[in-house]
């Protein structure tokens, strides 16, 4: 793969003075990225990862465009290296262990969680009309403070 570009530029639409990243590299055609992408997109990920720390730089997002000979896109990736997030699109073969598989469908059926039993309330209480007798009444506390 040969380096096309690489610009570091100040963020300034955020204000908080960290640098931007952008890398173009290309190679000759999809064969020829995916023999050298592995050690490329590793050393590349360390020097995220690291480099504020080890190197005194403040980057604050990465951008990675790789193209063929023929200029098209094999890969679009940005990083914002202070959430750690990153998005990407890349084209159907090339290399991708780089970046983890989706998780296989979880096929167990799922656990019911057992409910404690529930105690109803009392039904309210009425004086005998007739009466007035409230004798047979009981107190409940009233549910509001």
């Amino acid at each position: 793969m040969a380096l096309d570009k690489l610009t570091v530029s100040s963020d300034n639409a955020v204000g908080g003075g960290g640098q931007i990243l952008e890398i173009h590299v290309s190679g000759e055609n999809l064969e020829a990225v995916n023999g050298s992408l592995p050690n490329f997109l590793g050393s590349l990920f360390r020097i995220l990862d690291n480099g504020n720390a080890e190197y005194g730089t403040y980057i604050v997002l990465c951008h990675l465009r790789v193209t063929d000979g023929k200029g098209e896109v094999l890969l679009d990736y940005v990083k914002d290296v202070e959430s750690g997030s990153a998005q990407w699109t890349a084209v159907q073969g090339l290399y991708s262990e780089w970046f983890p598989k989706p998780s296989a469908p979880n096929t167990a059926l799922p656990v019911s969680t057992p409910s404690a039993p529930q105690e109803a309330y009392p039904a309210p209480l009425t004086s005998d009309e007739t009466t007035g007798d409230t004798s047979s009444q009981i107190a409940v506390p009233s549910p509001y403070p």
